[in-house]
C-alpha cells in the first residue's frame, strides 16, 4: 500500500522532474551505446570486452545454432562448466534482455535500465522514510549518477552495476518486513531481491548482506523502542525480537534456495 502511494506521488511530480530521473542515465551512457566502455583513452582492457561480451555472444550464438542453452563452454581451459561461472550471465533473468539486441548495444541498454531502476528504487525508499518528494527525487538522481557506479561501468563491471541497482529495493522490502506484524510476502520479496543480487554478481552479496543485517538490527531496535513506549500494555519486546529473528533466517534460507541454480555449481567448481 505504501509503495503504491509513493508510486502515485512520483506520477504527480512535475513531468520535467520525473523525466530527469529516467533520462539522465541515457544521456550519460547513450553516447557510447554501440561501443565498449573503457576507463580511459589509454586503457587496453575492459571486463566487458574480455568477459561479459564474449559470454553473451557465446550464449546468443549457441542458442541460434544449436537451439539450446549452453551449460558447458569449450572456449577456454580445455572446457569448463559455463553454468558454474558467476560471470556467465546465464542465471540472471534481466541480463537476457541484452541478447535481444546486437551486442554490445544490448548490454549497454540493460545497464541503462538498471541505473534508472536504481534511481527509482531510492526515490521510493526515501519517500517511504517520509522525505519530501523533491528531496527523494534528488536522492534518486544522486544514486543513479553516483561516480563510483560509472567508474565500475567504465571498467566493464556491468554485473556489479546490475547488483547495485537492487540495493534500494532490498531496503524497501526490509522496511515493510520490520514495520508489519504479519508480512509473509515481505520475506519472499526480500529473499527474491537477495537472490537477484547474488545471481547478478556474487561479489556484491557479502556487502549487501552485511549492510542488510546491520540495517535490520538497527531499524528493528528503533521500532522496538518506539512501540515499547507507545504500547507498553500490548507490545511484547521478546515476541518482536523472536519474530524478526525468524524473518531474518527465513529470508536467508529462501534466498539460498532461490540462488541454488548458481550456488551449487559454483561451489562444486571451486572444489
Amino acid at each position: 500500500m505504501r509503495l503504491r502511494k509513493n508510486l502515485d506521488s512520483l506520477g504527480k511530480l512535475q513531468i520535467k522532474w520525473t523525466w530527469i530521473l529516467c533520462l539522465l542515465p541515457i544521456i550519460v551512457v547513450g553516447a557510447g551505446l554501440m561501443k565498449f566502455p573503457y576507463p580511459s583513452s589509454g586503457a587496453a582492457y575492459s571486463d566487458m570486452t574480455v568477459t561479459h561480451y564474449p559470454n553473451a555472444l557465446y550464449i546468443k550464438q549457441t542458442i541460434a545454432k544449436y537451439h539450446t542453452i549452453p551449460l558447458w563452454s569449450d572456449l577456454i581451459m580445455s572446457g569448463y562448466p559455463f553454468v558454474a561461472n558467476p560471470l556467465s550471465g546465464l542465471l540472471y533473468p534481466p541480463g537476457w534482455i541484452a541478447l535481444l539486441f546486437p551486442l554490445p548495444l544490448g548490454i549497454n541498454l540493460v545497464v541503462i535500465a538498471h541505473l534508472v531502476w536504481a534511481g527509482l528504487g531510492l526515490f521510493l525508499y526515501l519517500r517511504q522514510l517520509g522525505l519530501h518528494e523533491k528531496s527523494a527525487l534528488f536522492g534518486g538522481i544522486a544514486y543513479e549518477l553516483m561516480p563510483k557506479t560509472y567508474a565500475h561501468y567504465a571498467a566493464g563491471h556491468v554485473t556489479l552495476v546490475y547488483a547495485l541497482a537492487w540495493l534500494p529495493w532490498l531496503f524497501i522490502a526490509s522496511d515493510g518486513l520490520i514495520r508489519r506484524e504479519k508480512n509473509k510476502a515481505g520475506v519472499v520479496y526480500t529473499a527474491i531481491i537477495f537472490a537477484l543480487i547474488f545471481l547478478a554478481d556474487v561479489r556484491w552479496i557479502a556487502y549487501a548482506g552485511g549492510l542488510w543485517f546491520i540495517y535490520m538490527v538497527a531499524y528493528s531496535y528503533r521500532v522496538l523502542r518506539k512501540q515499547k513506549d507507545t504500547r507498553e500494555n500490548t507490545f511484547s519486546p521478546s515476541g518482536f525480537v523472536l519474530l524478526q529473528t525468524r524473518r531474518v533466517f527465513g529470508v536467508i534460507l529462501l534466498a539460498i534456495l532461490l540462488s541454488a541454480p548458481l550456488l551449487l555449481p559454483f561451489l562444486e567448481f571451486l572444489d
